[in-house]
């Protein structure tokens, strides 16, 4: 019997590496790559971490024809306290950041994500507000990866 494949999780730990870069010493607008997490905490509001990033199973169908393939969805998500004088323009920033970082279609071999890997996109990418009245400005970056077939 071989081995199982665990090929969304290893891609979830390569994002998670490729997004902890983010620093300004990295040439970057923000230094949201300090505090990542693969998980998402049941943490008091103050001690989140910067970035959360969360997969999910996916199947999608490529465009203009009936072949499907599998993948995971990626959530990039931050949550900036909207008490800041500078909430806004952070969101934007991280916003900006998270893109920049987010390997293309061009680069997916050589961008450090598993062999299995063979496509990404953005799939959408939002600013908003919380719900239930939390002072959170929510920026939120998903993503599509096709992945080898498990």
């Amino acid at each position: 019997m071989s081995a199982p494949n665990i090929l969304p999780w290893e891609t979830l730990q390569a994002l998670e590496t490729i997004y902890k870069t983010i620093r300004v010493s990295n040439g970057y607008l923000t230094d949201i790559g300090a505090n990542t997490s693969l998980e998402n905490p049941d943490q008091t509001e103050d001690s989140l971490p910067d970035l959360v990033i969360t997969g999910r199973p996916n199947i999608f169908r490529a465009e203009g024809n009936a072949f499907r393939k599998f993948g995971i969805e990626v959530f990039l998500e931050s949550r900036i306290p909207a008490g800041r004088t500078t909430a806004q323009n952070t969101a934007w920033k991280v916003l900006a950041d998270l893109i920049a970082a987010t390997p293309s279609k061009k680069n997916v071999r050589t961008s450090g994500l598993p062999i299995g890997a063979h496509s990404i996109e953005i799939d959408s990418a939002e600013i908003g507000t919380e719900s239930a009245g939390r002072p959170f400005i929510i920026v939120q970056v998903t993503l599509l990866i096709g992945l080898a077939t498990i």
